[in-house]
This record gives C-alpha cells, structure tokens and sequence, in this order.
C-alpha cells in the first residue's frame, strides 16, 4: 500500500549529509558538485564569505555564462561593477542577482575596512534559458520582501513573494532568529531537497 503525499510531507526528512565546508581565504565552500551537486541540481555552488581574519581581494572583471548567481550580505559592504554598465555598492541586507546566460562579466571588492559577510548561491540555468538575456539586479534590504524573521530572496513564504524570478521553482530564504525563537517551513509539494546553513 502507497502512502499519499501528504503522509510523505509530514515524516520529518532525514539528514543525509552535514559539513563544515572547505575554506579558502574568506570563502567557505558549503556545497558543490563534488560532493552533493549531482543530487541539488540546478544548484552548483553554496558559498560563506566573511572577511573577519582575512582580507576579502578585488575580484577583477571575470566571465560567467549559463549560471546565475544571488549574493546576499548578511553584513558590511562590497563594490560592484559588471559589463551591463552596473556599478555601485552592495550593503547589508542587499541582494544582487546576476544572470549571467549567455555570457557577461561582473567583479567587485572591497568597500573599505567594514567587515563583509554573506552567503554566495550559485544556480546552473535550464538550456533554453543558458543563452538568454544577462540579467543584473540589485535590491537595497528595504525592497526585500519579509514575513516574520525570513526574508524571501527566491520563491515564496508566508504569502510574500520574492520580486526576482528564480530559473526553476525553489525557495531561498535568510532567516534570523533571537535566543530562544522557533521558526518552521513546510517546503513546497515540488520540492524533494531541503538544506539548511
């Protein structure tokens, strides 16, 4: 006898894999493809960044294609620039979302001595959207949508929407809680991969 997806959803899921990452200057690799990529796709990398400790180096103008890339600062502020004609500073709270698809640079750096940290997600694009238009956007944490202590960057939670339209369906909040605060989530029926960092 079959059990009916409503069952499935309320068995707590099972953690089948758990790391430290691997650390390279201010970047902490959480995930990639040599270990759980080929079960996360359409993600390829999660990254930590934190410059407390190190020094965060200038990441000249450099090409990605086919991927798309969502940074979210947690703390302090970089520079950006990429070859759509976007520059600026990306602080606190902010998002940038860089679509890459058929091809296009982007680089940055440091925004003087603040402490910078956030987390980096890295999300391979469908083929019919590999060689599609470049996408740069870049939202200050006001024009973040929230619900509670989460703020949505892809997808939906809580009857918010994120303004940045995500190559598949997922959903990819920040959330922060204080001392003692519960929080659930109840992913989407479409969803058979949930991770936590």
């Amino acid at each position: 006898m079959s059990k009916s997806a409503a069952e499935i959803r309320e068995r707590p899921r099972q953690i089948v894999h758990r790391t430290f990452g691997l650390r390279h200057g201010a970047i902490t690799r959480l995930m990639s493809p040599s270990d759980l990529g080929h079960i996360l796709k359409p993600f390829v990398f999660l990254d930590l960044f934190d410059t407390e400790g190190t020094a965060l180096s200038v990441m000249g103008l450099h090409p990605h294609s086919g991927i798309a890339t969502l940074t979210y600062m947690i703390e302090g502020s970089v520079r950006y620039e990429d070859t759509a004609g976007t520059t600026g500073v990306f602080s606190a709270g902010g998002v940038e979302w860089f679509k890459a698809a058929h091809g296009a640079w982007h680089g940055g750096g440091p925004n003087g001595s603040d402490r910078a940290r956030g987390f980096q997600l890295w999300i391979a694009l469908p083929p019919e959207e590999e060689l599609g238009d470049v996408e740069s956007i870049y939202l200050a944490a006001e024009a973040l949508q929230r619900h509670g202590p989460t703020v949505v960057l892809l997808g939906k939670y809580g009857g918010v929407s994120s303004r940045l339209e995500p190559p598949s369906s997922m959903t990819y909040l920040f959330v922060r809680l204080k001392s003692g605060e519960t929080w659930n989530y109840q992913p989407a029926s479409d969803h058979a991969v949930a991770w936590v960092a």
